[in-house]
């Protein structure tokens, strides 16, 4: 019974082993991208919700709940998650592969907004200074920069530094008072 459900689930999510504790199922989930977490959450979640009523109805009820319906329930789950989540996947074989499997369309994350801007020459008799701190994740892995110029363009000096993991506004702050 409930092998077979939790063998077809994790067939449509291209795994290759069957969770034989909760651990496995959160797991699981590391190394999914954004949009395929969320259906992998619903997807789980159904199936140990359904899995449990189906084992209650055969105790107390003396009923029998098929596989089907209950795959069929988590398939609808997931599409229901699908319907609200704000999620993207990336392009990779697994993540379309998933994607078909559950008979839903792809979602790919937006291209970035370019905007173009130009840097000008400070005015004669000035020094230009431009800095930036910045953070791989909020936060993350950090670091900041500076370089400053004269009125012609010529570079005077430049600085860089790395904080270790810190918040963007942090390297921003150590940005300035480098």
């Amino acid at each position: 019974g409930s092998s077979k459900i939790w063998k077809d689930v994790t067939m449509w999510f291209g795994m290759h082993s069957l969770p034989q504790k909760v651990e496995d199922l959160i797991v699981a989930m590391d190394r999914l991208s954004p949009l395929i977490k969320q259906l992998w959450q619903a997807a789980s979640i159904t199936s140990i919700v359904h899995l449990w009523k189906k084992r209650n109805k055969v105790l107390y009820d003396e009923l029998n709940v098929s596989n089907m319906f209950i795959l069929n329930e988590v398939k609808r789950s997931t599409t229901w998650a699908y319907s609200q989540s704000k999620r993207h996947m990336e392009n990779s074989t697994q993540d379309l592969t998933i994607m078909k499997n559950l008979g839903l369309q792809t979602r790919f994350k937006s291209p970035p907004k370019v905007i173009e801007c130009y840097w000008s020459l400070p005015p004669e008799g000035w020094i230009k200074v431009n800095m930036d701190g910045a953070s791989k994740g909020n936060p993350g892995v950090a670091g900041w920069g500076a370089v400053s110029r004269r009125d012609d363009g010529a570079m005077i000096e430049v600085a860089i530094g790395g904080l270790g993991v810190e918040t963007y506004f942090i390297a921003e702050m150590v940005a300035i008072i480098e």
